[in-house]
């Protein structure tokens, strides 16, 4: 049935096996009727909540699985499932699934998912969805529809543009706001894809296929603004770099001409100066609709962003007189200085100049000082950042990063209400996310060791929104083990290893938390089951030496010779030696029978030290008693290869 389809999922992501949990979510059986939903329902009650939490962000990946394959029912019970397992998490889910039906081109499908939303839990007067439901009115080309849809919802949490220009729509029927169907491509598959999809509609020749090898022959993403430009011009094509808010560009609109617009966006843990395809202008509400090919991402962004971002237009040489009201121009000048300042933000890229400028150019030039202080962890280029961004803050609208790249400077002076204010306003304008609780938790942790409770919460935030989040994980593990919870860190890390089995981070903090609880046997089996993942993780220095360690408290527990005996085969040279110490120090007939296999250890460290044990009292008589063994001793001193060891034997 549908719960246990569910508990499946459950167990294969819990198990690191994300691909496998979609695809049994994406099978039958699927929610069609509240009868289904009831089960699941059940199963939402029973489950802890960050099982519920791993459900649902499997679905919304599922989603964009199916999506991708135009499954139209699998989308209809993806949105069901998720919001009758868990209403409050899943009515993102659900959101997503409309908007993937939507942008299909299943207008039906998406207005009977709508309808059916209520006998799951969930509502229309959820934010997330009265906007999904008044963006479907709005590119039907009913406005009027789209202001009712929203009723007396409250704006969600980065929508609040959107939301307050769609409340305002008003106008008699029009043609539907068409774009291509989704093809739903993340990451590097998004900008070929966005890249391609722009050349068709200016009827340009270029594919696919020769985006992705053009791009990666140059080591460039496709999208980056060298690489476009470079495409373009190589196909006869006329590019131009616009900056600002360009009244121009409504023209090429009008003429059916779209451009890739830039605008710096939060993607995952990073910001990047994302490209968008506009396609429309939409005069009586202020918006532009937008050919996204990435599910997950909006298809509808306000014109008077354009404030904060930039521009390239293209059109091929024989419609060039398109471009000529744009020449000239300070938004082409500013172009071209945003254009140069972007070419320059890789790695290595020198420092941004100090010195004021207009707010576009301020932007990127916080932006790329941003990245400087994170990826180098350099205090000082961040303070450069926040200098540039205080300018250009000045000009609406505010962004997301502005604000988040402000409170990350705040927490680093140690001026932690004011940061955290900084990340709910940050919170407000983008959403909510498991990068803003991280931040939130690490500014809390840095400098408010009496704010436990904000922290903890914050890091339970987190984990809800990225519950296999190896990250966040760790983090709440680290925090655990602190407050002298070591069965929830445990609990915690656990998780992010069957996520990442090859982490040597993860190992050490595990087998830490073992020995911590003085369990050296679990620390051991933790460090064993990081050797099969391959010689690189084997051979790090770190975990031998943990590994030392535990060998080394085991030893000193061991109570009979079998204990004892068992640490010939460890593969540490420090652990024999301490082995064969033990050995001589019990001074029996069967401990020494175990010290003389030692006389061939491979590591000659080890054989010197047993040689030396051998002047003890007690052995030597036992030597100079034993032929076998003084054979032996004679064998070591005429035929080892060191040089140390025969000295020893000596």
């Amino acid at each position: 049935g549908v719960a246990g389809a569910r508990l499946v999922a459950l167990l294969r992501a819990r198990s690191g096996d994300g691909a496998g949990a979609q695809a049994r979510l994406m099978a039958p059986p699927g929610v069609r009727t509240p009868g289904d939903a009831l089960p699941l329902a059940l199963l939402g009650a029973a489950l802890p909540e960050e099982d519920r939490a791993l459900l649902v962000v499997s679905a919304r990946r599922a989603v964009a699985r199916a999506a991708q394959r135009e499954r139209v029912g699998v989308l209809e019970h993806l949105g069901l499932g998720a919001a009758a397992l868990d209403p409050r998490l899943g009515r993102e889910v659900l959101a997503l699934c409309v908007r993937a039906l939507r942008r299909l081109g299943a207008v039906a499908e998406a207005r009977a998912l709508l309808g059916r939303v209520g006998a799951c839990g969930a509502g229309l007067d959820l934010p997330e969805l009265a906007l999904e439901a008044a963006l479907l009115e709005w590119t039907e080309g009913r406005p009027a529809q789209a202001a009712a849809a929203l009723g007396v919802a409250a704006p969600p949490a980065g929508g609040r543009d959107l939301f307050l220009l769609l409340s305002r729509a008003q106008g008699p029927p029009r043609a539907p706001l068409r774009v291509p169907p989704l093809a739903h491509a993340p990451g590097t598959e998004r900008a070929v894809e966005l890249v391609a999809r722009w050349a068709e509609a200016l009827g340009v020749a270029l594919d696919r296929a020769a985006v992705r090898a053009e791009a990666a022959a140059a080591g460039q993403d496709p999208a980056h603004p060298a690489r476009v430009r470079a495409l373009f011009e190589a196909r006869d094509c006329e590019v131009l770099a616009l900056g600002g808010d360009v009244r121009g560009t409504d023209a090429l609109l009008a003429a059916q001409v779209p451009f890739l617009r830039y605008q710096i966006t939060r993607d995952g843990a990073r910001y990047v100066d994302l490209p968008l395809l506009v396609r429309h202008f939409d005069r009586d509400t202020g918006l532009w609709r937008l050919d996204e090919p990435d599910v997950e991402r909006p298809d509808a962004l306000p014109r008077a962003s354009a404030a904060k971002s930039w521009a390239l237009v293209v059109v091929p040489r024989a419609r060039a007189a398109l471009l000529a009201p744009l020449r000239g121009g300070a938004a082409e000048a500013l172009g071209r200085e945003v254009e140069a300042l972007r070419a320059d933000a890789g790695p290595g890229a020198p420092r941004p100049p100090a010195e004021a400028a207009g707010a576009l150019a301020s932007l990127y030039r916080g932006w790329i000082a941003y990245e400087r202080a994170r990826r180098d962890q350099d205090p000082d280029a961040l303070a450069v950042a926040a200098a540039h961004l205080e300018h250009s803050r000045r000009v609406p609208p505010l962004l997301g990063f502005e604000e988040y790249a402000r409170a990350q400077r705040r927490a680093a002076r140690g001026e932690i209400a004011a940061a955290l204010a900084g990340y709910a306003r940050c919170a407000l304008l983008e959403g909510e996310s498991a990068e803003l609780a991280l931040a939130r938790y690490a500014g809390l942790g840095r400098h408010a060791r009496d704010q436990v409770d904000e922290a903890r919460r914050a890091l339970d935030d987190a984990v809800r929104r990225a519950p296999d989040d190896v990250r966040v994980l760790a983090a709440r593990a680290v925090l655990f083990r602190a407050l002298g919870e070591p069965g929830r860190a445990r609990a915690d890390l656990l998780r992010a290893r069957d996520v990442r089995p090859d982490s040597i981070d993860l190992a050490l903090m595990l087998a830490e938390l073992c020995l911590d609880e003085d369990d050296p046997e679990a620390a051991l089996a933790v460090l064993d089951d990081a050797r099969r993942q391959g010689p690189a993780v084997a051979d790090d220095e770190r975990l031998r030496a943990l590994r030392r360690r535990v060998e080394a408290e085991r030893l000193a527990r061991a109570d009979d010779l079998e204990a004892l005996r068992e640490h010939r085969r460890s593969r540490e040279p420090q652990t024999r030696q301490r082995l064969a110490f033990e050995l001589a120090a019990r001074g029996d007939a069967a401990a020494e029978s175990v010290l003389r296999k030692l006389l061939f250890d491979p590591a000659p460290a080890v054989r010197v030290t047993v040689l030396r044990l051998y002047l003890h009292p007690r052995l030597r008589e036992r030597a100079e008693q034993d032929e076998l063994l003084l054979r032996r001793l004679v064998n070591v001193l005429e035929r080892d290869p060191s040089e140390a060891v025969r000295a020893a034997a000596a």
